[in-house]
């Protein structure tokens, strides 16, 4: 696949973040957006690693989602 196309599909949803994050009141879809826009950052850094190939950096964009989904978790519960 194209890198053009994952920058422009995280160009969208970092879009779509932000806008959420800006005009939303309520608590819960606040943190759904930034989390859209954390996915978004993480596209974009996967993206450019695998035209260097690089692992690592795809090993710590996993971590980056555990602590995405932990915190989802916790932001649920309260």
């Amino acid at each position: 696949m194209n890198i053009i196309y994952i920058l422009f599909l995280s160009m969208i949803l970092f879009t779509i973040g932000i806008y959420g994050v800006t005009t939303s009141k309520v608590g819960m879809k606040v943190i759904i957006s930034l989390e859209i826009v954390l996915n978004a950052a993480l596209l974009d850094v996967v993206g450019v690693a695998t035209l260097y190939y690089s692992t690592s950096v795809v090993v710590f964009a996993l971590f980056v989602i555990a602590i995405g989904v932990i915190e989802s978790t916790v932001g649920i519960a309260i």
